[in-house]
């Protein structure tokens, strides 16, 4: 099987598996943009060096399961939705230090606000301290409400807020002389701040969720005896496919169409910074062993948003069912191929890009 890439976007294809039983094989392309680009001018593809590369692997901003992911691995066999994803740091307007900032993500239906605060800690009266100052803050879900108590476990008694494992804040088995001193959490929703450290609060950030929080972990499907017995390996009934969607369920939308506009509030020291997606239209294909090419409609289905990288990042994704073997699939096409390629073929010869032109 082999790859063509005539784009300029980066592509790669993995094998699949399906809700049906079905093999496959997804095929992804991706690029990276400015969010600002030089005025007067017409966004372009940021070169390979400088985008986001294709991830085989889901990365953590530290230990795996027991930090915020950052990026999941673009090979899922199909999302239902786009996500929408966001790795920011709120900034005091005019670069003059707050103790709080309302940040916000506006694009297609979605539009989400909540609040970043400074630092803070627990008193021995389970309340906060009053936020220090910051002019920039990152917003992730390290830092927002959430957590594991393990205070009780030699008991047999664990809590976690499964909406968010890995935050800060969740004690609801700390005795109140235990709280004092430990790191409140520095994001909340507009106007429900965090006051009890033994209730559940709605964690608050851009980034992408774990399979195993809430609410996701739901769409995983039910692995019992009867799965065991009857259904492995493959999925069971139960499954639903929401359950390769890594944006937390606010942050999800429609495909992506190109010429949306989105708006950013708080996560710049500009204050608002607006761009519009590219309106690219992405040729996808497979040709089959009898040399048969089958065009398929790839979709922009995850969005990845780095205002402090000033870049945004968007994945196209195809899938093709495979009825015996891989080796149905002949070529994988990205990017539509010139006709000195299409000859080549034909005429079993191989062809040589002119100096300078990217083929794959």
């Amino acid at each position: 099987m082999e790859l063509h890439n005539a784009s300029k976007l980066q592509a790669s294809y993995a094998s699949a598996l399906f809700k049906d039983g079905r093999s496959g094989i997804v095929m992804i392309a991706k690029g990276s943009w400015p969010i600002k680009a030089p005025e007067n001018t017409r966004p372009c593809l940021l070169p390979e060096s400088e985008a986001l590369p294709i991830q085989e692997t889901d990365t953590f901003t530290g230990e795996p399961g027991l930090s915020a992911p950052v990026y999941e691995n673009d090979f899922p066999s199909v999302k239902p939705f786009c996500d929408v994803i966001m790795h920011a740091c709120a900034h005091a307007p005019q670069g003059k230090s707050a103790e709080q900032v309302q940040v916000g993500l506006e694009v297609s239906n979605i539009a989400k606000f909540f609040v970043v605060t400074g630092a803070c800690k627990w008193t021995k009266w389970a309340s906060l301290t009053p936020p220090q100052p910051f002019t920039a803050q990152p917003v992730s879900y390290d830092l927002a409400f959430g957590g594991t108590d393990l205070t009780q476990q030699d008991k047999g008694q664990v809590k976690v807020c499964m909406a968010n494992p890995v935050g800060r804040g969740f004690m609801p088995l700390h005795p109140f002389k235990a709280i004092e001193g430990k790191p409140g959490p520095q994001t909340h929703e507009t106007g429900k701040p965090v006051v009890d450290p033994s209730l559940n609060y709605a964690p608050q950030s851009f980034g992408p969720i774990a399979r195993n929080w809430a609410p996701r972990h739901q769409f995983g499907g039910t692995y019992d005896q009867h799965w065991i017995e009857q259904v492995r390996p493959f999925l069971p009934d139960d499954f639903d496919e929401r359950f390769y969607q890594c944006a937390p369920p606010d942050q999800q939308t429609a495909y992506l169409q190109g010429g949306e506009t989105v708006t950013l509030h708080g996560v710049s020291p500009e204050g608002t910074l607006t761009f519009k997606i590219p309106e690219n239209a992405v040729y996808m294909a497979v040709i089959d062993h009898h040399g048969t090419e089958h065009v398929l409609s790839p979709q922009a289905d995850t969005l990845i948003i780095e205002p402090e990288l000033n870049r945004f990042s968007i994945v196209w994704r195809a899938n093709w069912p495979v009825h015996r073997t891989p080796e149905e699939v002949d070529t994988i096409l990205v990017g539509t191929p010139t006709r000195g390629w299409r000859h080549a073929r034909m005429t079993g010869k191989t062809f040589v890009a002119d100096k300078g032109k990217r083929i794959g």
